[in-house]
């Protein structure tokens, strides 16, 4: 029999019970006014289809939201409102899960159902503590720039940026740097070729730090918040270049280093004047020699 109550702990040897067969298995056994369920029972048949009728419903829930979310919020969503898709996550899955476990312990589908129900409220502030612990790490995380170093680079490459300030080469539109050819500059063209407006030498880096509330929301919706803040100097204005942060240390290391054509200018320059100086010493040598051979 399925337990020891309230029949199997009941009778004694000699007792006289009523079994009730169906499809040649005994389903119940009754003892007086009490009755006991066996494990062929059919009463208890309910309990799988409901289990996964109850793990797939707040399942399905869940991944109907988060498609519906990815759709129509992912594209302009920023980080502060990351939240949703945590709560929504944890808040399923928990249900899901107590779902299965109240069909296997509830009395009949009523308290089955009620069970599930009730875990909903702290499902969702489980999800709500969750998404709390993440938002902290992430944003601890945003606000570290100490591991953003120079790192000039060794080809041409067109990174997403944004450039704001009172100067000539920030232009709306103009969303991407190029950098590794030249000195770096600012175009709309993913690809670097056309309308490309430089940034001078006048440009003086000051620092980089993370993402602050009071800059531009298209930013944030941008990088979502995965990115770094160039602040710079060009004269009398303050430059703003906004970039993501894996991309950060090559635009740092295009503003700091010399362009390579700078290089080479300043390595030839270097080695006419070597040029000019050995020349001067043999002339002076020649007339050197040449006295010495007048004297004798």
């Amino acid at each position: 029999m399925a337990g020891s109550e309230p029949v199997y702990d009941a009778v004694r040897a000699g007792d006289e019970v009523k079994l009730t067969y169906w499809r040649g298995e005994i389903r119940t056994v009754r003892f007086r006014t009490a009755a006991q369920e066996t494990w062929e029972s059919p009463e208890g048949n309910w309990r799988f289809p409901l289990g996964a009728g109850l793990f797939l419903l707040p399942f399905a829930l869940m991944v109907w939201w988060l498609a519906w979310w990815h759709r129509c919020r992912y594209t302009s969503t920023t980080h502060p409102r990351l939240w949703q898709l945590t709560v929504a996550t944890v808040t399923g899955t928990v249900v899901s899960c107590v779902g299965i476990f109240a069909s296997m312990v509830g009395r009949d589908v009523p308290d089955a159902v009620l069970i599930t129900a009730a875990a909903v409220l702290p499902a969702a502030g489980l999800g709500a503590l969750c998404a709390w612990g993440q938002q902290r790490r992430t944003n601890r995380a945003a606000a570290t720039v100490s591991s953003i170093v120079p790192v000039p680079p060794t080809d041409k490459r067109c990174l997403r940026a944004a450039v704001l300030g009172d100067v000539p080469y920030s232009v709306d539109g103009f969303d991407h740097l190029v950098v590794g050819d030249g000195r770096p500059a600012t175009t709309p063209d993913p690809e670097g070729r056309v309308a490309r407006r430089t940034l001078p030498e006048t440009l003086v880096v000051q620092h980089v730090r993370a993402l602050q509330p009071d800059d531009p929301q298209s930013w944030k919706q941008a990088f979502k918040y995965d990115a770094a803040v160039i602040e710079c100097e060009d004269g009398d204005h303050t430059v703003l270049i906004a970039i993501a942060r894996r991309d950060a240390p090559l635009a740092l290391g295009a503003l700091v280093t010399p362009p390579s054509s700078s290089l080479t200018t300043t390595d030839s320059g270097q080695h006419k004047h070597l040029d000019e100086r050995h020349a001067c010493a043999n002339e002076h040598r020649t007339s050197a020699n040449a006295r010495r051979t007048d004297d004798a």
